[in-house]
């Protein structure tokens, strides 16, 4: 078992059409220790509501990895010639102009915009779409919400997402919220501009005929874990700064076929097997701790490294405090590495000028029992 971090973002609904409400933006759930074993995980990625030309926009899809990680969709943007009150949705649709309209109502995120003369816009998952105003200008949409983890491979800007579109009106466009919301459209300037993809952001509602609103950005589902952590496939896989990334932008499979076993279990159960055999050998050991640690990195070669050179060399007391500490380095448990060490000291062939004893006795000795007290006390403080 091992644990990944993901994040998933629901699809962006679209804005309404003629001083329509700006498009809610998807909503996002996310787990910082999401704990996964070798199996399979469905991944969905939600659509984007498709751009509106005659109506109330069109909600988002919602996105989800696994069965109980799951982000709604965006709320549409209410209409002046449909239903004039923005939807409820992961975060709400702004209320249409010139309408007694009201704002949907966003779960988790936030609501949109209330309507006046100008437009609500859409809710975000970073805050509220902004009122429309009773000059010449819609309501901006709502903030989304940064991730900077994951600004190396998504977002708008890089790492936000979930904003909200804005809201249309007759003098001048609005914006869209950070994260990907479209901006909304003022009477002459065209269609209003669509959520950003793959961020969830809203579209913004457009402001008069023989326009189209802006669809919704489409969804979005992150799988992030450091380097060697696990071995899975599914998605775009990048890696960098130490962590590798699957970015799912359609629907997938994201498949874990290696996690890695504890450090101490895993030396204990390689490394102490095979010194208690009596055919013991540096070769032999170090192949085992290899393979035990299932890993590339470099504290498995030193490890094997260490195990290898207390096996071949004479044992003295100096140079097993300095490798008895490196193995508490690279993360064994304290008892682990007394009871791995003191069978290497066994194993030796000269032990202080004496022949080779039995771990047993070993235990025994006043200068042994005296370096571990010492040694075992300082690592773990």
């Amino acid at each position: 078992m091992a644990d990944v971090e993901v994040l998933v973002v629901g699809g962006g609904a679209s804005g309404g059409y003629a001083v329509g409400g700006g498009g809610g933006a998807g909503a996002i759930a996310y787990d910082a220790a999401y704990a996964v074993v070798v199996a399979e995980y469905a991944v969905v990625v939600g659509a984007g509501g498709i751009a509106e030309d005659t109506g109330q926009g069109h909600a988002g899809g919602a996105s989800s990895f696994d069965t109980s990680l799951s982000a709604a969709g965006g709320g549409g943007g209410g209409s002046y010639y449909g239903t004039a009150s923005g939807a409820d949705g992961g975060c709400g649709g702004g209320g249409a102009g010139y309408t007694a309209g009201i704002h949907g109502h966003g779960s988790p995120g936030y609501d949109g915009g209330t309507p006046s003369w100008g437009a609500g816009g859409g809710g975000g998952m970073g805050g509220v779409g902004e009122d429309g105003g009773n000059a010449d200008a819609g309501g901006d949409g709502g903030v989304g919400v940064e991730y900077a983890q994951f600004a190396s491979v998504a977002g708008s800007p890089a790492g936000w997402f979930a904003g909200g579109g804005g809201g249309a009106r007759d003098g001048s466009d609005s914006d869209g919220g950070a994260g990907g919301g479209g901006r909304g459209s003022h009477n002459g300037s065209g269609n209003a501009v669509g959520g950003t993809a793959n961020t969830g952001g809203g579209g913004g509602g457009t402001r008069s005929g023989g326009t189209v609103s802006g669809a919704g950005g489409s969804g979005i589902v992150i799988v992030r874990y450091a380097d060697d952590a696990i071995e899975a496939t599914g998605g775009d896989v990048t890696s960098t700064g130490g962590y590798t990334y699957h970015t799912f932008t359609t629907d997938g499979t994201f498949e874990v076929t290696g996690t890695e076993e504890p450090v101490d279990a895993r030396v204990s159960q390689g490394a102490v097997e095979v010194v208690m055999t009596d055919d013991a050998n540096p070769a032999r050991v170090t192949q085992v701790v290899s393979e035990t640690f299932q890993t590339r990195t470099n504290t498995a070669l030193r490890a094997s490294q260490l195990v290898a050179e207390l096996l071949c060399r004479t044992v003295i007391e100096s140079r097993a405090t300095q490798v008895l500490g490196e193995l508490l380095d690279v993360g064994l448990r304290p008892v682990r590495v007394s009871q791995i060490v003191v069978e290497l000291l066994g194993k030796s062939s000269i032990y202080c000028g004496e022949p080779s004893l039995s771990p047993a006795a070993l235990c025994g000795k006043l200068d042994v029992l005296a370096w571990l007290e010492w040694t075992v006390p300082m690592k773990e403080s």
